[in-house]
């Protein structure tokens, strides 16, 4: 499930932004961006800070996310979880985004173990001819990156092939 739930937020970080629901407060960033064709500037409000609950049986967790971008605003570089536990927010997760000019370069994932960050999950992005080619996706075992699962993608014009490797 964690798999095909980190594959899900990387399509929706490739292909369209994820949603959040947030109020424009404290908590959003105001942020123009300029849109081609016709370079039309658009104010967007980006999340600072999104706090939610997850609810497993009979148990809720309180979770909060902290987001922060590259200096220009425009990119999101970290995103880091903190859980509720006994009234105090902890550390949790956190995800850390690298671009390269084409866009997402890779995407860690790590776990706080209670001592220091562990790494989970990382997911690579490899483009050809300004489109998206691979992602890969490998967890953290005994020290090393395993292979996890593979996505290639091939583009004829009008077709998008896309083929999926565990």
């Amino acid at each position: 499930m964690k798999k095909n739930l980190t594959l899900l937020m990387a399509f929706s970080l490739i292909f369209g932004n994820l949603s959040l629901s947030a109020q424009r407060d404290s908590r959003l960033s105001k942020i123009e961006k300029y849109s081609n064709p016709k370079n039309q500037r658009e104010t967007i409000w980006e999340p600072q800070e999104a706090v939610y609950s997850k609810i497993e049986g009979n148990s809720t967790e309180e979770y909060q996310d902290l987001f922060t971008y590259d200096e220009d605003e425009l990119n999101l570089i970290y995103r880091n979880t903190n859980k509720k536990i006994n009234g105090l927010w902890t550390n949790y997760k956190q995800v850390e985004y690298s671009y390269g000019w084409m866009g997402y370069v890779e995407i860690l994932e790590q776990e706080w173990n209670g001592n220091d960050w562990e790494n989970e999950t990382l997911t690579s992005f490899s483009y050809n001819n300004n489109l998206l080619a691979e992602v890969t996706e490998q967890e953290w075992e005994d020290g090393d990156w395993v292979n996890e699962s593979s996505m290639s993608y091939t583009f004829n014009g009008e077709v998008t092939t896309i083929v999926y490797r565990e």
